[in-house]
């Protein structure tokens, strides 16, 4: 059903951003949640957003539909002006193949934040992602900081699918410093990493 209302509403990719530095490891080993990545040890940990999550949702990563959270993703980009991101285009299948849960607001706003370990279950409903969308025809969610939860490695290519950079000179440095990922679609989306009002 949820491929369905996708189709209906042409929703063709989720998207995922993360500064440049993570992007070999995600390439290589998918995005791993980050219950996983605090085990190791902390010379081989990517560089995180946030400092920590709530214990049900570390195990998860967070991707958004149709557009950047951009909000967030504004705001990160603020407190670190000279660091360089990617937003990463992942295919809508991830939502009817892999464990999501549709959350209607950020993670981490208090509403969801409330949320225990036994609410998940309502979260990963048909009826849940479809509340994320209203009425009409938008692929957008009404809230654009909506998330969605995925509970699995999400890897390059099975559903991993392309790479965006904000400017030509970010992309052609990267792919002449890293050859191995030569089969990586890549190309310049500056409206991914502006603020979406």
């Amino acid at each position: 059903m949820i491929k369905r209302f996708c189709e209906q509403r042409k929703i063709v990719m989720l998207l995922h951003f993360t500064r440049l530095e993570n992007l070999p490891g995600i390439l290589d080993e998918g995005l791993v949640c980050r219950k996983d990545l605090d085990a190791r040890p902390q010379n081989q940990r990517p560089w995180f957003c946030d400092r920590w999550r709530r214990r049900w949702y570390h195990r998860a990563s967070c991707l958004s539909i149709s557009f950047p959270n951009s909000r967030m993703f504004f705001r990160y980009q603020a407190k670190a002006p000279s660091a360089k991101w990617v937003v990463l285009k992942i295919k809508p299948r991830v939502l009817w193949e892999l464990d999501c849960a549709f959350c209607s607001k950020n993670a981490w706003s208090n509403e969801m934040r409330r949320l225990g370990v036994s609410d998940i279950k309502r979260l990963k409903t048909y009826e849940s992602f479809v509340r994320l969308f209203g009425d009409g025809s938008s692929r957008y969610p009404l809230n654009q900081q909506a998330e969605v939860l995925v509970f699995n490695r999400i890897e390059f290519p099975d559903y991993i699918e392309w790479v965006y950079f904000r400017t030509h000179e970010e992309r052609v440095h990267w792919r002449s410093a890293n050859s191995r990922f030569s089969e990586v679609p890549t190309s310049v989306e500056p409206k991914f990493f502006a603020y979406r009002h």
